[in-house]
């Protein structure tokens, strides 16, 4: 919460699309981390799907959201 990633993100996203060959970004994140879902909805990304208890971390299930963005 030291607001790094919002530096990060698009300068990564940027440099992803310009020297690759790639059309589109995914993001799998955490249901429950709200503050990564504000981010990459701040910077553009939409949000494509909710997967019912698909991450597994420290004996527990959790929801995800898959989330996008394109090129264009």
């Amino acid at each position: 919460n030291k607001g790094i990633m919002s530096y990060v993100l698009p300068a990564m996203c940027d440099y992803i699309f310009e020297c690759f060959d790639i059309h589109k970004i995914i993001a799998e994140v955490f249901a429950i981390n709200t503050a990564s879902c504000h981010l990459l909805e701040k910077y553009g990304f939409i949000k494509e799907g909710y997967l019912s208890q698909y991450l597994y971390k420290n004996g527990q299930y959790f929801d995800a959201i898959i989330y996008s963005l394109l090129k264009s």
